[in-house]
């Protein structure tokens, strides 16, 4: 045997070393796992480790055969780093690879119909095992090239008693992840050991199959002891096996999708030869084989895989899989997916990720919407079909790089894309409740406060589009194209397929006519202001329920009407003075309609600012207040309040002469702050009353006990006061602790926060991830004074998006917060509880200030 032969690394020679003369190199080095592992290797060193990692030496230190074939080494590599000289521990152990079959016997009556499934397993001793040993899927060892002939059946047979021929295989790693790997690893790097994962079904006798149990096989004569062991199909996942596992979860994942697999279903099979081998596709020796156009054959669309062109793979099926489509009957009390949901698989996409669902959600004049799955993450996506040439789709691309940037909570966002068949199809985010359009008709008018929430959300995406450097332009905005939540009340802006980004004037005329602003019509060009425009038509569509322009027959007439400058006729069906003005200036020449950014601040779009209590001292002499302004989300206002010596006028108007309160809002915030001053007025005088009442009343003789009010607060019907909303929604103000009249309870744990900040309160607390989510979200609304419907409303929503215990929580990555539909408080106070106060923002709760100034906070933080 040579003692040392090279090896090219990165454009490096690599002496290969052996630790004694009976080690083959050669052999080693045409190890296909090992010349993987080289490639690999070369890649990594080449691409990104050039200039930090120095490979010396490889050294085989073992191996070991199966049958003539390599299947086992380990080595040793010698690399440091250059840059220190360290030594980087380098033992690798490789096989070629195994197969471990989920082996089904149906147990037939002599009639022909199955009464029950069984899995066969075996059970050898191992020394390291309790009891030495335990059932397990048969398995085998592949040779190097990845055949499952030869070695591998040798052994199952061994094991089992049972023959089993590549044609009654079905790869199910195959199925799962296409030619991208191997097979299943145990752990990372694709040129460790793997594992497939293979189905075979077999047809026998009752009596056949109960003859097996017990069997023992093995090589007797070389002292080899196995014992075959049936279990039922539904009790394996019982077994403490990690194949048995793996392949039962694939199994029942990819028969939920058989109809993705199985192309002439409604078939039956009447050739007797399809499973001969002959006519079969061997999965395991080639791949990509036509198939000679069976029934039973199975397409999988694997385009984008491995950088393959390919539209489909088509594998040959047993005849056991095809008969009834599903390789699971009724009969033995297995539910059949395929045949009861009414929805079902149709088409994958190229990356495998998305499989398009048979429901068609919307259809247009070039598009059409259909439901579909994401298969990694699991829930529900649009699939958009739209109508176009190849050249046309090429010259999108522009318009994709946009939609593959965007990412807003109110924009729905844009996942995947290609083009096929002349349809250019992308996978955006689902919303569950159609379009605003639709939504209004079910509402017949919505409430203004509704209406306010709608537009305040359309303006936050149109505000972050036209933020843009350069701007970006919607130019189709209307009720149509926006989506909604109903579950959760939130809007987005969807089909982006129209958006340009603004580099100048622009000329293309493209949008819907009734929201087409004038200047869309004209040659002098446009820009982000025709989104403003038509939103004052979405606007005027919400308030009255009413098409704009419906009183037209045609687009001539809409243009006719839009380039004269004559409004809709439903504008006369207005009757808030707000809302016309609003409507009326969005409608108006470009020059001098409002942007985005100046609309959320409209009159009509504001809501009146709320005042809560934050905390206070143990004597309730200094508190911390704050302004909540709900419907600006650029300002909350936080100060401090001394109740001996500031008064509620005094303090407000500092603030507006410092320009930190608009005036209009004087008389009111005034107002709160004074029934503040009341509630804990009347709060500090029940707790002083009930101590000194037990003490009085304890006295023999005693006369009623006298009551008494602070000089400093004023009374219930001071001047000026007026009935309006006393209280902050609790879950818009993260630091709210009441939500009505303060009593002696909230007070107490206002106290309590004097000390310690809000994140304080919430302890770090090692929770299991298999701790029940309701569980978690109880002691977090306990811990936050939020009460038990607040958080029963927490668990459901976080349930609906099948989080169910604390595992599933940690998962979410920070954008996937944004989805499940909780307030900024609720997000932050589960955050806060499940990562401790390291991971909270820094600025989130800002320490007390001086009754002269006040703590402005921007963006989300005082909401």
């Amino acid at each position: 045997m040579s003692k040392e032969q090279p090896i090219n690394i990165a454009g490096t020679q690599i002496p290969v070393t052996a630790v004694h003369g009976d080690i083959d190199i050669p052999a080693v080095l045409r190890f296909p796992p090992f010349v993987d592992w080289v490639n690999a290797l070369s890649k990594e060193t080449h691409d990104d480790l050039e200039k930090e990692l120095e490979v010396k030496k490889v050294e085989i230190q073992n191996v070991d055969y199966f049958g003539p074939k390599l299947g086992f080494i380990k080595f040793k590599i010698d690399a440091r780093l250059k840059e220190n000289g360290k030594n980087i521990p380098g033992i690798v152990f490789m096989r070629g690879g195994s197969v471990a079959v989920l082996l089904i016997l149906r147990s037939k009556e002599n009639d022909g119909s199955i009464v029950s499934e069984h899995v066969v397993l075996t059970v050898q001793p191992r020394i390291a095992v309790p009891s030495f040993g335990f059932p397990e899927l048969p398995a085998g060892m592949l040779d190097g090239s990845g055949n499952f002939a030869g070695k591998a059946s040798e052994e199952i047979k061994e094991e089992t008693g049972l023959e089993i021929k590549d044609h009654e295989l079905i790869d199910m790693t195959g199925l799962s992840f296409g030619e991208k790997y191997r097979g299943a690893y145990p752990s990372p790097g694709g040129c460790d050991e793997f594992m497939r994962l293979c189905l075979c079904i077999k047809e026998m006798r009752r009596e056949q199959v109960q003859e097996l149990e017990g069997r023992l096989c093995g090589l007797r004569e070389h002292g080899e002891s196995i014992t075959v062991k049936l279990v039922k199909l539904n009790d394996l996942w019982k077994i403490p096996d990690m194949k048995a596992l793996s392949a039962l979860t694939l199994y029942n994942e990819l028969r939920r999708e058989v109809s993705v697999f199985f192309m002439n279903t409604s078939h039956s099979v009447t050739n007797g030869n399809h499973s001969s081998e002959k006519n079969g596709v061997h999965y395991f020796n080639g791949s990509g084989v036509a198939s000679n156009g069976n029934d039973n054959d199975i397409k999988i669309n694997s385009n984008g895989r491995n950088g393959s062109n390919n539209d489909s793979h088509v594998y040959h099926m047993p005849d056991s899989y095809v008969n009834g489509a599903s390789p699971v009957t009724p009969s033995n009390g297995v539910f059949d997916h395929s045949k009861q949901d009414p929805e079902t698989v149709i088409e994958i996409s190229p990356n495998g990720r998305y499989a398009k669902l048979n429901t068609v959600l919307g259809k247009g004049a070039y598009k059409v919407v259909w439901k579909a799955i994401d298969r990694d993450e699991g829930y529900e996506v649009a699939w958009n079909c739209f109508q176009t040439t190849r050249a046309e789709y090429i010259e999108l691309n522009q318009e994709i790089e946009i939609l593959r940037q965007v990412r807003h909570p109110n924009i729905i966002n844009f996942h995947y894309c290609w083009y096929k068949d002349a349809e250019f199809i992308f996978v955006t985010e689902l919303m569950t409740s159609g379009t605003l359009r639709e939504y209004i008709r079910k509402l017949s008018l919505p409430n203004p406060k509704i209406v306010k929430r709608w537009s305040r959300q359309i303006l936050k995406g149109l505000i972050y589009l036209h933020s843009h450097d350069p701007p970006i332009i919607h130019r189709d905005i209307k009720c149509d194209n926006i989506f909604i939540n109903g579950a959760h009340g939130e809007v987005k802006i969807g089909d982006m397929g129209t958006a340009k980004m603004k580099l100048g004037k622009k000329y293309t005329v493209i949008g819907t006519p009734e929201f087409m602003a004038p200047e869309m019509y004209e040659e002098r060009g446009y820009n982000e202001k025709v989104d403003i425009y038509a939103f004052g038509m979405c606007l005027l569509e919400m308030v009255t329920g009413e098409y704009p322009y419906s009183e037209c027959k045609n687009a001539a007439q809409i243009y006719k009407k839009v380039i004269q400058g004559t409004r809709p006729e439903s504008l006369a069906k207005v009757q808030d003075e707000e809302i016309l003005d609003l409507i009326n200036n969005c409608l108006s020449p470009e020059n001098e309609r409002y942007t985005a950014e100046q609309i959320v601040v409209h009159p009509f779009l504001t809501v009146e600012p709320e005042v809560v209590l934050i905390a206070a001292d143990e004597r309730r002499t200094h508190l911390k207040l704050q302004v909540v302004f709900k419907g600006m989300d650029n300002l909350s206002v936080k100060f401090d309040f001394k109740v001996e010596k500031d008064t509620a006028e005094e303090v407000v108007k500092e603030m507006i002469d410092e320009s930190v309160l608009p005036q209009k809002y004087q008389q009111f915030i005034t107002h709160e702050i004074n029934r503040i001053l009341r509630d804990l007025n009347k709060a500090s005088k029940d707790d002083d009353s009930n101590d000194e009442i037990r003490h009085w009343n304890s006295l023999p003789g005693t006369p009623p006990f006298p009551g008494g009010i602070s000089p400093h607060l004023p009374p219930h019907n001071s001047p000026g006061s007026f009935a309006l909303p006393l209280t902050l929604d609790r879950d818009n103000s993260p630091n709210s602790t009441s939500s009505g009249p303060v009593t002696s309870d909230s007070l107490r744990r206002t106290q309590e926060w004097q000390a310690e900040e809000l994140e304080d309160i919430l302890p770090l607390k090692d929770y299991p991830n298999e701790t029940p989510i309701e569980d978690f979200v109880h002691e977090t609304a306990v811990a936050t004074n939020r009460d038990p419907e607040k958080a029963k409303e927490w668990t459901t929503k976080l349930k609906h998006q099948d989080i169910m215990t604390i595992g599933d929580l940690r998962d979410l990555l920070e954008e996937d917060w944004a989805g499940i539909g909780l307030t900024v408080f609720a997000s932050r106070a589960l955050k806060n509880a499940l990562y401790g106060k390291s991971l909270r923002s820094p600025g989130l709760y800002p320490r007390s200030m001086g009754s002269s100034s006040a703590n402005i906070s921007g963006g989300e933080e005082g909401l």
